[in-house]
């Protein structure tokens, strides 16, 4: 039962944060959404332990690249590319991201859950919404970027109940360290949250009372992009608990 619910849980959500560690942006008076094809950014990526500290261990090395431009419900996006080497001999699957800037307002596509559930068997009986979603709002305090109830999603047999909630905050201007050295980054605080769930597993009946809820921060530097990202552990009803990570970039490349 734990498996089934780690499973379930870790495929919903992770897709949200990696996809959240490959942007940036460049438009309206905000400087750190870059859009330009041919910028770079590589990031370590570190798990973190059960205080949210971070540890030596490193889960793997990502490369994102704007690969090009893309037209979605005739809006225009750029290509976010991720490379993600886990140890020197193994990689895991690129990943293909959209996202666009539009002012003081950044968007994400969700393909991201589309990307997902092509390397997840037996995610019938889900479906979801194609659209631009606002990831990232400047101007604003508090935002809805995602909000869907899932009836009898089928999950490898079990079958999921509930609803999934994703807000964004704007924390402000804040001070941070990147291999001592200190950038004026820009703080988002994004919330993931299931409510009201129920896994109905064969020959086991139902669980009820099935909820998480999960804190990642994004820091955004002008003229640079995303700099850090930190995913804190959570657990899912007091019985999985999930460890967190933090992506550190390590360089960069801006394509002006």
């Amino acid at each position: 039962m734990k498996n089934y619910l780690k499973l379930f849980f870790l495929s919903l959500i992770l897709p949200l944060f990696y996809s959240c560690s490959e942007q940036s942006t460049s438009t309206d008076g905000v400087k750190y959404f870059i859009t330009s094809p041919g910028s770079y950014w590589i990031y370590n990526v570190y798990r973190s332990d059960s205080l949210g500290n971070i540890t030596n261990q490193l889960l793997s090395v990502d490369s994102t690249v704007i690969t090009g431009k893309i037209t979605k419900q005739a809006l225009e996006g750029s290509v976010f590319t991720t490379y993600s080497i886990k140890d020197s001999i193994s990689s895991s699957p690129n990943s293909e991201m959209y996202y666009r800037a539009d002012g003081a307002k950044y968007y994400t596509y969700s393909n991201f859950i589309r990307y997902l559930l092509n390397i997840v068997p037996d995610t019938t009986g889900l479906n979801l919404r194609e659209e631009w979603l606002l990831f990232l709002d400047s101007d604003s305090p508090m935002w809805l970027i995602y909000e869907q109830e899932f009836k009898q999603f089928d999950f490898m047999g079990p079958k999921i109940t509930g609803t999934a909630q994703v807000t964004g905050e704007t924390k402000g201007l804040i001070d941070t360290w990147l291999d001592e050295k200190s950038y004026k980054a820009h703080e988002y605080l994004i919330k993931l949250s299931f409510i009201n769930g129920t896994v109905e597993i064969p020959n086991l009946g139902k669980l009820p009372g099935i909820s998480f809820l999960i804190k990642a921060r994004y820091f955004f530097t002008d003229d640079i992009g995303l700099i850090k990202t930190v995913v804190e552990p959570f657990d899912i009803a007091g019985i999985v608990k999930v460890p967190g990570s933090q992506s550190l970039m390590t360089r960069y490349k801006i394509v002006k």
